[in-house]
């Protein structure tokens, strides 16, 4: 009980920085490597990929991990929908296309280790394969 808590309180807090680090205006005016935009983007949602796989008991049962993407996904979208209004920020497909990756790099790595744990913990059943 006092874990779940925890873990959503962590679902909470990765959701508002996404959303309070959006609604500032952008900071740097000259990049300090090539495409650090997209790369902030792609660990930004590699955070919120990480804080929705630790809640997956949220996301029902058998398509838990499509809902997490597509829950992710609908946050890039409002993410990116919302810096169209602040001034120095713009919302672009190639930024949510960084928020995809991110997120999804971080869903597909989380699952493969579920599945792997799930697979270890599962006693291993002999089969007689004698006729």
């Amino acid at each position: 009980m006092r874990r779940r808590f925890w873990k959503r309180l962590l679902l909470a807090a990765v959701a508002a920085a996404v959303w309070i680090q959006s609604d500032r205006p952008s900071i740097i005016r000259k990049p300090l490597f090539p495409f650090q935009d997209k790369v902030f983007h792609v660990i930004e949602f590699a955070v919120v990929g990480l804080a929705l796989s630790t809640n997956r008991d949220l996301f029902g049962g058998r398509h838990r991990w499509i809902v997490m993407t597509a829950a992710g996904m609908a946050w890039a979208g409002l993410d990116e929908a919302h810096q169209s209004w602040v001034p120095g920020r713009d919302c672009s497909a190639l930024d949510f296309a960084a928020d995809a990756l991110g997120l999804c790099l971080v869903l597909l790595a989380a699952r493969r280790r579920f599945e792997r744990r799930v697979l270890a913990d599962t006693p291993y059943k002999e089969y007689d394969y004698n006729p």
